[in-house]
């Protein structure tokens, strides 16, 4: 036995009750990525900006058969992430009872959080197998898609730029201009 001391690994089990009891202030944000709390960085203007830039466009694919999240949790096996929009199955009312536990396409808006969206999510959402991943990339103006969800990672990754249009795997009619995603 080790008296080196080590991490508490939270189960999303109880998480979600220390979230529902409202263990945790007001003024932190915070998510449950593989056993860990981590907090979720403030919004710089851009940030926000481009979320309410999607998020209409967003709410125009989803159609009968899916809704938006807007900076919802998902419920994953070992997270419960909040990316920035997220399009799942079904109606509202079908989670009244407990978080999606998966989506037809997620959007993390990524500035100073660039790596750990290309990292640390990209694999918890491949692992959930999240078929369609966008980082929209404010810095360098581009769109990263990943498909093709593995165990760990993505087998797909394309980047597209401000002149290149893309559409969402659920409804491959809905394209857009990747301009028109962007600041």
């Amino acid at each position: 036995m080790s008296a080196n001391p080590f991490p508490f690994r939270w189960s999303v089990e109880a998480y979600e009750r220390v979230v529902a009891l409202g263990g945790f202030p007001q003024e932190k944000r915070v998510e449950l990525i593989e056993g860990e709390l981590v907090e979720i960085m403030p919004q710089k203007p851009a940030h926000r900006i481009t979320v309410s830039l999607i998020l209409p466009i967003a709410l125009s694919w989803s159609g009968d058969g899916h809704h938006v999240l807007c900076q919802s949790p998902l419920r994953l096996v070992n997270s419960v992430p909040e990316p920035d929009i997220s399009i799942v199955a079904g109606q509202p009312r079908d989670y009244a009872a407990a978080h999606p536990t998966t989506a037809a396409l997620v959007v993390e808006v990524s500035d100073t959080t660039l790596e750990y969206d290309q990292t640390v999510k990209a694999a918890i959402y491949a692992a959930a197998g999240i078929e369609d991943y966008w980082i929209v990339n404010i810095n360098e103006r581009t769109v990263e898609v990943r498909r093709q969800p593995g165990p760990s990672s993505y087998r797909s990754l394309q980047t597209y730029t401000e002149t290149d249009t893309i559409a969402p795997l659920f409804n491959p009619t809905a394209s857009i201009l990747v301009a028109d995603l962007l600041p």
